[in-house]
């Protein structure tokens, strides 16, 4: 019993100690936090650590001490070599654990972004704050190679706890996993898992597409442009088979092809009569296209004006001289383009003898509508003077 007694009152004295080192060390790590590159508060905090070390180390059963000094045993089969991790493009998207400057020591867990091949450097994306950075193949792994952190998680324990409990918060270390990768613990660990079903395979789809540089989010093709032709889905009634499916849509297809199909109309004699009347035109309109006809396209059908001319009323006042003398306009400017032409023609028989008949006829007319103007004039100076002779 005093035995017992001496061990109590000594745990008491240890874990007050063990309380007043922790509060000193809490406090020598807020100072550091103000000055990080202070000597003596870093001294200061080592120190407290190897005492805080110490009383934990005191505290133990015998047993337990000689565990944690001495290790345990292990039967050989349960140890694997360790095989480095080669970085390269396709672990892109993979979940990974970090070291970060902002809490040296202590793994984060992230997510690879992108992959330097030259550099050998990857941007990572921490998942606890969105915080990216670029680091090198020394402080990034992945989860099943994450070493352990050398900075022992801290909490706060009663006085009324048990020391296994007390042992087993202690001795905690900064890399576990969490609560929602822990489906995630099988083979599945080097590649993203692109689906919620493969937490519970081994992950070989995401492996291969992953390999082949997909990347969440985007679309299956050299491109990623995605399926061109997509699958046609449809939902059939209950107890139907396939057979019913398959006889539907080549239905569909067959009426569609109807539909497509153009319905003839009556009347296709009719129609090839007009087309070969229009191809027959149209041959008899190049064929008469020659010089002669040119020209008289250009200087018009003098013989229709005149018979028009003719069959009108003559009417002899300043409307009709006005009439006349933009005809003789048109005409004499038309005499000078013959006169060009049959100048420009001399050497060109056909040309000159038409041209120098267009000319003969043009001047003619010239001259039928000079007198026809003079003795329209005549007529309107006549008329004129009755009329001042009958006002007289």
């Amino acid at each position: 019993m005093a035995d017992e007694e001496e061990e109590r009152v000594l745990e008491e004295q240890l874990q007050f100690q063990l309380n007043e080192q922790k509060d000193s060390l809490a406090a020598v790590a807020d100072a550091l936090s103000a000055d990080p590159s202070n000597p003596e508060l870093l001294s200061s905090i080592k120190d407290a650590e190897e005492g805080l070390f110490h009383l934990k180390k005191a505290r133990l059963p015998a047993r337990e001490a000689d565990s944690v000094l001495e290790g345990i045993d292990v039967p050989f089969s349960s140890l694997k070599k360790y095989i480095p991790t080669t970085w390269e493009q396709s672990l892109v998207g993979s979940t990974i654990w970090a070291l970060s400057d902002i809490k040296p020591g202590i793994w984060r867990q992230a997510e690879l972004e992108s992959w330097d091949e030259e550099l050998k450097t990857g941007q990572i994306v921490f998942r606890d704050d969105g915080s990216s950075t670029n680091l090198g193949t020394e402080s990034i792994t992945l989860s099943q190679y994450a070493e352990k952190s050398d900075v022992e998680e801290e909490s706060d324990t009663s006085s009324d706890q048990s020391d296994s409990s007390e042992y087993e918060d202690d001795s905690s270390q900064g890399l576990g996993f969490l609560e929602s990768t822990t489906p995630q613990r099988g083979a599945q660990t080097d590649t993203a898992i692109f689906a919620t079903w493969e937490n519970h395979t081994r992950g070989i789809a995401s492996k291969m597409m992953a390999n082949m540089g997909y990347r969440e989010g985007m679309g299956l093709g050299a491109s990623g442009q995605g399926i061109l032709d997509p699958i046609s889905v449809k939902p059939l009634r209950p107890k139907q088979s396939l057979d019913h499916a398959v006889k539907s849509v080549e239905n569909e297809k067959n009426k569609e092809n109807r539909l497509k199909k153009k319905r003839t109309r009556g009347g296709k004699r009719k129609r090839d009569k007009m087309l070969a009347a229009s191809i027959k035109a149209a041959e008899a309109e190049e064929e008469s296209k020659d010089v002669f006809t040119l020209i008289n396209n250009q200087l018009g059908d003098k013989k229709k004006q005149k018979s028009k001319a003719n069959g009108e009323t003559k009417r002899e006042d300043r409307w009709a001289l006005l009439a006349y003398e933009d005809e003789m306009k048109n005409l004499r400017g038309r005499i000078e383009r013959l006169e060009e032409m049959v100048n420009r023609n001399r050497k060109e028989k056909v040309v000159f003898d038409a041209a120098m008949k267009k000319l003969r006829e043009t001047r003619k007319a010239l001259a039928d509508a000079e007198a026809a103007h003079a003795s329209t004039s005549n007529a309107v100076i006549g008329k004129e003077r009755e009329k001042k002779w009958l006002k007289f």
